[in-house]
C-alpha cells in the first residue's frame, strides 16, 4: 500500500498544470479524472480513469462524514483529492481558476469555491479502513 502522503506529494506536483479536455493529458494540460488517474498511477495504483467509483477498482466507497487525506472527492462529472482541513486539488476549467487548483469547503476560507461542497456524490478511498453503507 502507498503512503498517503506520497500520493499527496505527487498531486502538488501537478499544481498549475493547465486544464485540458481528457484526450491530453500531461504537463500542457490534464483534465480531473486524468489529474487523479495520473497521480495514482505514479504511484504505481491503476485507478478507473472517469468521475464515478467503479467496482473492480482499488478505490472503495467511504462515508463523507469520514473523508480523510488521499481520499477521493466525487462531485456530478468531477473528482478531487481530499488535502484535508476542509481543501481538495482538482483539475478545473472554471474561469479564474483554469487547471490544477487548491479550493476549500469552508466558506471563511479565501480558497472556498461555493458551487461544490453542496454537490458531493460519493468520497471513494483507497486506503482500508471503512466502507459506506
Amino acid at each position: 500500500m502507498i503512503p498517503v502522503n506520497k500520493l499527496v506529494e505527487v498531486f502538488y506536483t501537478m499544481l498549475g498544470w493547465p486544464y485540458a479536455s481528457p484526450v491530453t493529458n500531461g504537463p500542457a494540460g490534464i483534465d480531473c479524472s486524468g489529474l487523479c488517474s495520473m497521480a495514482y498511477l505514479l504511484c504505481g495504483i491503476s485507478i478507473w480513469r472517469d468521475s464515478e467509483l467503479k467496482e473492480g477498482y482499488p478505490i472503495h466507497p467511504a462515508h463523507v462524514s469520514d473523508m480523510r487525506v488521499g481520499d477521493l472527492v466525487y462531485f456530478p462529472g468531477h473528482v478531487a483529492l481530499y488535502l484535508g482541513n476542509g481543501e481538495y486539488i482538482h483539475s478545473t476549467a472554471r474561469a479564474g481558476d483554469n487547471g490544477v487548483v487548491i479550493n476549500s469547503f469552508y466558506p471563511d476560507s479565501p480558497l472556498y469555491r461555493p458551487d461544490l461542497p453542496k454537490q458531493i456524490t460519493a468520497v471513494g478511498s483507497y486506503f482500508a479502513r471503512r466502507e459506506a453503507t
